[in-house]
């Protein structure tokens, strides 16, 4: 990504129309990065260590899956990425999303021509969509990406995110 482009602005507690809520912490604004996503830079505008946050309607295929079978092909297909050499997964497990169950898992890696490995922590669940709504499921997820150097500075501000992460209503489609 080569640092961080976007001009941040959102700060404090933040209220999605998608369903969920989280706080950002203190000193650190969100932007708005994509339709449905949200980035919180971590570091200098040069530096590629950031959060990610967000939620996109699943596939009917997907959602009779499961998250743990969607998150199992989601880190093959990071540790197959020619991009990420030597990518190694750390460490997966089940954990919460807010009151929806989810798969945490880390991977290192070293991007190609860098000379410090890249961390990746995400956070991934599934959760019903409305009655009515033409969608049967939605993938909420929260990411970390940083240096290995900042790793555990960056991963405490991750897990102040993550603990704060509340669902609020369903996700508008």
């Amino acid at each position: 990504m080569a640092g961080n482009p976007l001009s941040c602005e959102i700060k404090g507690r933040y209220r999605s129309g998608y369903g969920f809520e989280l706080h950002i912490p203190a000193g650190l604004r969100a932007c708005n990065g994509w339709h449905r996503g949200w980035m919180i830079p971590l570091g200098k505008r040069t530096e590629d260590r950031y959060v990610t946050f967000g939620c996109g309607p699943n596939s009917s295929d997907m959602s009779e899956v499961g998250v743990e079978s969607w998150a199992s092909e989601l880190i093959e297909s990071f540790l197959i990425e020619p991009d990420r050499q030597e990518a190694r997964l750390i460490s997966r497990k089940s954990i919460r999303l807010g009151e929806e169950p989810a798969v945490r898992f880390v991977i290192r890696f070293r991007p190609a021509g860098a000379v410090e490995d890249v961390v990746e922590e995400n956070v991934t669940a599934f959760r019903a969509g409305a009655e009515g709504d033409a969608v049967d499921s939605y993938h909420f997820g929260l990411d970390l990406t940083t240096i290995a150097s900042q790793y555990e500075r960056d991963r405490a501000t991750f897990n102040a995110i993550l603990r704060s992460w509340v669902f609020i209503g369903a996700p508008l489609p």
